[in-house]
């Protein structure tokens, strides 16, 4: 969300976080946004796996396509320090669309 958005880019992480859980009963985009904005934090990573796991069986947006979910799980699975995972998602991103962020995270996690 817009708002989650304002209050990580003025630090305000706490806020951002309150506005993000309000966000995890959503569906569609506000969904998307609000675990994204997570996994960009490095916050609250399982919660965020939960809400793009919802997204994805929701069917995604054409605003945030799956394949953009499975790179956003990816990531979060990354940062947990699970690389198995992380590829696992990096490589259904690339499966499904021809995802540049996602090719590059998946061409990095081969090469370690």
């Amino acid at each position: 969300s817009e708002l989650a958005g304002f209050y990580r880019r003025t630090g305000k992480n706490d806020k951002m976080q309150e506005t993000i859980a309000k966000l995890a009963n959503s569906s569609g985009t506000p969904l998307f946004d609000g675990a994204a904005t997570l996994v960009r934090t490095g916050r609250q990573l399982p919660a965020a796996i939960k809400m793009l796991n919802r997204y994805i069986a929701q069917g995604g947006t054409p605003d945030a396509p799956v394949y953009q979910a499975y790179y956003q799980l990816g990531l979060a699975y990354q940062k947990l320090g699970d690389k198995q995972a992380a590829k696992e998602h990096f490589q259904q991103a690339t499966q499904i669309a021809n995802y540049l962020p996602a090719e590059k995270a998946l061409s990095d996690s081969d090469s370690q």
